[in-house]
C-alpha cells in the first residue's frame, strides 16, 4: 500500500511539472547578452523585424547627451542634456537605415541575471555611422525574460561626441 502511494505522489508531481519549462541559470546571462546583441546587429543589419524581436512593447530610451561646443558655439560649456524616445520612435529610425550605415561596439560587457527574470548588460561603447566613429560612452541594457525569452525595456547610455580629440577618453580601444 505504502508503494503504491509513494507512486502516486511521483506521478501527480511529474503531472505537475509537466509543460513547465525552467532555464538553465547558467544559460541566463549568455541569453540576456544575446537578446543586446541581436538589437545592435539589427542596427548594424538595418533589420527591423530583428530589433522588433527583443524590444519589450514598453521600451524607452534615455541618453544624457554631451552638447558639442562645434555645433552652436553659443552653447559653449552648457550641461549636458538628457534626452528620451518610445520604442515607436526608435522603431520608426529603423525605416531610415540602410545595412551597414550604424555599427555600435559594446567593449568590457558584463551581464548581471537575478533569480527574478531581470537582468542588466553592461558595456561601453563606440558608435559609427558609415564607417566614421561618431560617439561612444558607457551603455546600459535593462531586461526582463518574458515568456517569448529576454526583452530588452531599457536602454541608457552616455553620448559624447568625439569631434575633439579631448572626447577620446571616453571612447574604448581610442
Amino acid at each position: 500500500m505504502l508503494l503504491r502511494s509513494l507512486k502516486a505522489a511521483a506521478f501527480a508531481c511529474a503531472l505537475a511539472g509537466a509543460g513547465t519549462a525552467h532555464a538553465d541559470p547558467s544559460s541566463e546571462p549568455a541569453a540576456a547578452r544575446k537578446a543586446v546583441t541581436d538589437l545592435l546587429d539589427s542596427w548594424r543589419e538595418a533589420d527591423a523585424a530583428k530589433g522588433d524581436a527583443v524590444l519589450h512593447k514598453d521600451f524607452r530610451y534615455t541618453t544624457l547627451r554631451e552638447i558639442y561646443d562645434g555645433d552652436d558655439p553659443a552653447r559653449k560649456g552648457e550641461a549636458p542634456s538628457v534626452d528620451t524616445a518610445t520604442r515607436d520612435s526608435m522603431m520608426g529610425v529603423y525605416r531610415g537605415l540602410k545595412p551597414g550605415s550604424w555599427d555600435d561596439r559594446l567593449t568590457g560587457v558584463s551581464v548581471h541575471v537575478d533569480d527574478t527574470g531581470h537582468a542588466m548588460v553592461w558595456g561601453r561603447y563606440r558608435f559609427s555611422i558609415e564607417g566614421k566613429l561618431t560617439h561612444c560612452g558607457a551603455a546600459s541594457f535593462q531586461l526582463y525574460r518574458m515568456k517569448s525569452g529576454w526583452q530588452i525595456v531599457s536602454f541608457a547610455d552616455s553620448h559624447f561626441w568625439t569631434r575633439e580629440a579631448g572626447n577620446l577618453k571616453y571612447c574604448p580601444d581610442a
